[in-house]
């Protein structure tokens, strides 16, 4: 079920990035860097798991387009599995 895999983990990550941006409630401040240090273990488990360098561009040109501040900090890292 690699598909259904990626495709619920694009939508987790999407979440979590609307979330941090758009949010207007309580619960943003409570947790302020909870969901970008969600994002980027989310995505490291998915990448452990998903190999298929078809599945990896997928993911990477989804990150790039719906959470491009993000995409820009990942691309920067050492740790980031996508490359």
């Amino acid at each position: 079920m690699a598909e259904e895999a990626k495709i619920h983990c694009m939508e987790i990550l999407k979440g979590l990035y609307k979330f941090e941006k758009e949010a207007a409630t309580e619960f943003q401040d409570w947790a302020v860097d909870d969901p970008h240090d969600s994002f980027r273990h989310i995505l490291e488990e998915w990448g452990k798991r998903n190999k298929d360098p078809k599945d990896v561009e997928e993911m990477d040109e989804f990150i790039k387009k719906n959470c491009s501040e993000w995409y820009n900090d990942l691309k920067k890292s050492e740790q980031y599995l996508l490359r």
